[in-house]
């Protein structure tokens, strides 16, 4: 064959076919020639050998060069962190270039070059002027699909590629080739080997060889559906790609005029025409067979579109396939295109889906008087129905029901729908011929429940419960009928008997009657008794409402709930709930969450009964006491407000201004009124036949000279210029300078009196009894409706008529209350642990709960007048003690003073048995401790006095065991505090320091415990914090004895005694290293010592 010829015919079978080129091997996963089988790792072509010489670490994850598919593509799949090498034999010279077409997540890295590279699809990477003999590739990261590699040699012979244009035999190409080329292809001489035709429409084929598809359009070849090829046919191909982001593509084929034909393709009956479609177990499977007959199941339809398992799926023909709308199908599918990035198939055959069945609807004349006409229709199209007329359950095997048919005589229908193996429930409907002389009570007509075009209704003692106009409702032996718009001229709460012709219907239960005309009129009825103005109605539960159709009831005591437009009550029934739906609830003013007694007519039903309101009234069996408000005692006038405490329509309030007890027959409330001398009054409510307890509250008009209890003036909320203010066992529970809080319970309350910069002789802890004058003011909390009471001095405040007992206790005596009580003490001093601090509102907040088991209830806050003392985190909870001494400007929250925040700290008494403490917070005195305040220094003795508690920022000298250490744990609320504190003659502090000079600092000497004198500045006699010492004394001291103690005061020794030093002798000599100086000469010789640099003598 001429060489020139076959180098052309080989170049155009490199870009259809893949095959080699002059001095190229490819390796192509869709030749039988190109892959191995069962695993095989490595391959051999024209010199070229491919090796795995790394697997995966993970034996599930093997690489091979046996074929496999990914996303319709035929292809070696190589496995994340797998190697391989390209290798010559040496016959082909050595490897100058690859070429390698892939596609997945990975990446391909050739590691021949000195350093590596990355290869990208489908561009040749050559690797210089002599190549190698072998080029190692890495796989990274993820799978690769390798679907062509393209290795470029730099000598040997040009694979024989066979015959080609000219020779005996055409180059040919297959299915799995055209796809794996991607591109379109003219005179394409394709080639089948045992193809089949799995659908044809027309002349429109899909060919499927290997589970890929061609779809063969509009042609020439008269195949048919089922039919084997074998041989060769040419086409025009087109390789149907929507965009480069697309994960599949379609084939298709066109005739080429004259060249098209079966004289080379063999076509044998495959001997079954059925579909033969490719069953795919979700639609992202069927994206692997592009141009395929497929079948996928459950695919739920939305209209414009279907949903398959994990894509949306596309139809060209829905509205011809008559696919409705949420509904499931199973379906057989050209997949023939694509839209918006999913295939878009042609239905070729959709079965419904069904799992469950309605019973079918039976509908017609059910009373007639000659013939009715029974129509039965399922709600599903695909089901068969099957009825009976006999009284016996049908079955499948049952009449099949073809269309509409007649009955001529009362019969009972029943009726199933079935499809496949799904059965619906029995309907039964009963078609009653009727004899319109025939007489029917209430409840015979509510037993058929059937709809009558006339029927002579009969009436044995039938009340009328209900007239509203025309309309009436009667009731006999429990079964209600409606007579509606009717000329019957019935009364309210009248029996009737008799007969009388009407039209009466039934639906859902509830039989409604209305006039024949010229049949119906009052002629052979009769009035038994006389009529009442009352309704008559049922009195029942929700639950059982439904049991009473068409009639008048009673629902009492119900809670009614509006839910957007619907309004309705409901009661519990076991795990389920009962309602009855109102149409006129919001005409009727019904307001969410109120209960009702409501007289309703049951008239409709819609899933649940649904009642007209006839009358709804408060649900009222009690009524408490009305309250009456103002102030109770007043300087000129007061208004009095009267309310009760259930707010509707029909509660009267009367009320008395005498003393009696008011009645029906008393002053009726409207308003406010006003009183301007002492009165009692007293009120009651009535609402129909109820009428409450009698409340009574007595207003005082203000007497300056009268005493007032601490109660009596949170009562007046009123600035006074001079009262008389009565105690009875206040105690003082807090002081500051001359400021007190004294509390007092009141008839089980308690109650504070804020007496500011008075000159009246209070101590901490004294209780009060007697009266004094006093100036009192009253801040406002009008949020709570009490207020801040406090006083000053005028001329007349004296305690001559106060009993002022000796004080018990030196410490604060707060109450300790959760954070939201705060506001229900004004005045006092109060202990709070649980509220939040917040620095935006410089106090402190806290949530009262929900009501709806949700989110937080109102907040409250208090402000704190000292915060800038006191540093806290935010939205930390505090432990703090309060004064309530103010409110804060917008008049509804506390103000306070912290007075102090909870504060610990933990004191060690060594085994001296002596120490000094001062601490920030006021405290009891721990068993085993004897505490002094330090006077005075007489005679080289401290000079104490003994107290029972530590007062804060005070120096104090304590006593404790001797011989043992004790730790003890004090704690307080402490305020914020100062460096050094004094008291007598004693200064202590909080920060380390060095005391002044000649003072005098507690030590342990030589000599003894006592307080030596600092006479050496800069020694390293320190005082730590919360220790104390004394002020420098008159008289020269060298130390200070303890109150009683003998034996311990040292007049020789100093503060500087217990200094480490060295010793030498004069002639630089260190005799002794690091002792105490006090000790220093001991056991030394009389001589001249140098100590510090100074020359001591020993005697």
């Amino acid at each position: 064959m001429n060489k020139a010829l076959r180098f052309v015919w080989l170049s155009l079978l490199t870009l259809i076919c893949g095959v080699a080129s002059a001095g190229t091997v490819v390796f192509d996963p869709t030749q039988a020639s190109d892959v191995t089988t069962g695993g095989g790792t490595t391959i051999t072509k024209n010199g070229i050998t491919l090796t795995i010489t790394q697997q995966n670490a993970n034996a599930s994850y093997k690489t091979s060069f046996d074929a496999t598919t990914a996303e319709g593509k035929v292809c070696y799949t190589l496995q994340p962190n797998c190697n391989f090498t390209i290798s010559s034999d040496g016959s082909v010279g050595n490897i100058k270039a690859v070429t390698c077409e892939f596609f997945g997540n990975g990446y391909l890295y050739e590691n021949a070059s000195t350093y590596g590279n990355y290869l990208y699809s489908g561009t040749k990477f050559s690797f210089g002027d002599n190549g190698f003999l072998s080029v190692p590739i890495q796989v990274y990261s993820a799978r690769v699909f390798l679907t062509k590699l393209t290795v470029e040699c730099e000598g040997g012979e040009d694979p024989d590629p066979g015959p080609g244009p000219g020779g005996d035999e055409e180059q040919t190409t297959t299915i799995a080739q055209l796809m794996q080329g991607g591109v379109n292809v003219a005179s394409a001489n394709i080639k089948f080997t045992n193809a089949q035709v799995v659908y044809a429409e027309g002349n429109n084929y899909i060919v499927r060889e290997n589970n890929q598809a061609i779809d063969i359009m509009n042609s020439s070849l008269a195949l048919s559906q089922g039919d084997k090829l074998n041989g060769t046919v040419k086409l025009n191909v087109t390789y149907n790609k929507a965009s480069q982001y697309s994960t599949f593509a379609i084939l298709t084929t066109s005739d080429i005029p004259g060249e098209t034909n079966l004289s080379k393709l063999d076509v044998t009956s495959g001997g079954s025409t059925e579909l033969d479609p490719i069953h795919c177990a979700t639609a992202n499977e069927m994206k692997q067979h592009p141009g395929d007959l497929v079948y996928l199941e459950n695919v739920m339809s939305y209209g414009s579109h279907c949903y398959g398992v994990g894509s949306y799926l596309y139809f060209s023909n829905m509205q011809e396939k008559d696919i409705k709308q949420y509904k499931k199908y199973n379906m057989t599918l050209w997949f023939n295109g694509e839209k918006y990035s999913s295939p878009l198939s042609k239905i070729i055959k959709a079965e419904l889906v069904v799992t469950n069945l309605n019973a079918p609807t039976i509908s017609g004349e059910t009373s007639f008087e000659e013939t009715t006409t029974v129509t039965i229709a399922s709600d599903e199209s695909v089901a068969a129905i099957y009825y009976t007329t006999n009284g016996d359950e049908p079955t499948t095997s049952s009449t099949h029901y073809t269309g509409p048919f007649t009955l001529t005589e009362t019969t009972t229908v029943k009726a199933i729908a079935a499809y496949k193996t799904v059965v619906s429930p029995v309907a039964t409907c009963v078609f009653e011929k009727i004899d319109a002389n025939v007489t029917k009570t209430i409840a015979e007509l509510a037993a058929t429940q059937n709809n009558y075009p006339m029927v002579k209704v009969s009436f044995n003692n039938a009340q009328v419960v209900y007239a509203d106009g025309k309309n009436f409702i009667l009731r006999e032996d429990g079964k209600a009928l409606d007579v509606m718009n009717s000329s019957l001229n019935l009364q309210q709460g009248a029996y009737y008997q008799g007969t009388v012709r009407l039209k009466v219907t039934c639906e859902n239960g509830i039989l409604k009657a209305s006039d024949v005309e010229g049949k119906t009129d009052a002629t052979d009825i009769t009035l038994v008794s006389q009529p009442t103005t009352k309704p008559n109605p049922i009195v029942c539960t929700v639950a059982e409402a439904a049991q009473h159709p068409g009639d008048l009831l009673k629902l009492e005591g119900h809670s009614v709930t509006v839910w957007y437009s619907s309004y309705y009550v409901y009661q519990e029934v076991g795990n389920d709930f009962a309602y009855v739906y109102f149409s006129n609830g919001k005409d009727k003013g019904l307001q969410n969450g109120k209960q009702y007694d409501l007289t309703v007519w049951y008239d409709e039903y819609n899933s649940d009964p649904w009642a007209t309101i006839v009358e709804a009234t408060p649900a009222i069996t009690h009524l408490d006491a009305p309250t009456i408000s103002g102030d109770e005692v007043f300087m000129e006038s007061t208004n009095v407000t009267i309310t009760s405490a259930v707010d509707v329509d029909g509660v009267a309030i009367y009320y008395t201004l005498d003393g009696t007890d008011p009645t029906t027959a008393s002053q009726p409330y409207n308003a406010p009124f006003l009183l301007t001398e002492t009165t009692t009054v007293k009120a009651i409510a009535v609402y129909k036949s109820i009428t409450s307890d009698v409340a009574s509250l007595r207003f005082e008009k203000f007497d300056a000279n009268a005493p007032r209890t601490i109660a009596d003036l949170a009562s007046i909320k009123a600035d006074l210029a001079s009262v008389t203010v009565s105690f009875a066992k206040a105690q003082v529970v807090y002081a500051e300078n001359n400021n007190y809080i004294l509390r007092e319970n009141i008839d089980g309350k308690n109650y504070a009196l804020d007496v500011l910069n008075t000159q009246l002789p209070f101590k901490l802890g004294a209780t009060v009894s007697g009266t004094v004058k006093l100036k009192v003011a009253f801040k406002a909390n009008s949020a709570e409706n009490n207020g801040v009471l406090s006083t000053a001095d005028i001329t007349e405040t004296s305690d001559a008529d106060l009993n002022i007992s000796q004080s018990t206790s030196v410490m604060p005596i707060p109450l300790e209350v959760p954070f939201l009580e705060v506001r229900n003490h004004p005045g006092d001093l109060l202990v709070v642990k649980d509220g939040k601090w917040d620095p935006s509102i410089n106090g402190i907040y806290e949530y009262e709960p929900s009501t709806t088991g949700w989110g937080y209830g109102p907040e409250h806050d208090v402000y704190v007048s000292n915060y800038s003392e006191y540093t806290f985190g935010q939205y930390q909870v505090i432990d703090v003690m309060l004064w309530y001494n103010d409110v804060y400007t917008e008049k509804t929250s506390p103000r306070a003073k912290i007075i102090g925040a909870k504060d610990t700290y933990e004191y060690v008494m060594t085994a001296a048995g002596w120490g000094t403490i001062i601490i920030p917070f006021d405290c009891e005195k721990p068993e085993g401790l004897t505490i002094y305040e330090c006077t005075s220094v007489n005679d080289a003795k401290l000079v104490v006095e003994e107290v029972n508690n530590f007062k804060a920022n005070t120096p104090y000298l304590l006593k404790g065991a001797n011989g043992e250490q004790t730790n003890y744990i004090l704690e307080g609320y402490a305020a914020k505090h100062g460096e050094q504190y004094e008291k007598g003659v004693m200064v202590g502090v909080y920060v380390k320091q060095e005391p002044p000079l000649n003072s005098y600092i507690l030590q342990n000497q030589e000599a003894g415990l006592a307080f030596y004198c600092h006479l050496d500045q800069g020694n390293g006699a320190w005082v730590g914090p919360n220790r104390c010492y004394i002020k420098p004394q008159d008289g020269g001291l060298k130390s200070i004895q303890f109150p009683d103690d003998e034996t311990n005061g040292v007049r020789t020794a100093n503060a500087a005694d217990s200094t480490l030093v060295d010793v030498y002798t004069t002639t630089g000599v260190k005799v002794k290293h690091q002792v105490e100086k006090g000790k220093a000469l001991n056991d030394l010789p009389a001589g001249l010592y140098i100590i510090n640099n100074k020359k001591i003598v020993k005697k």
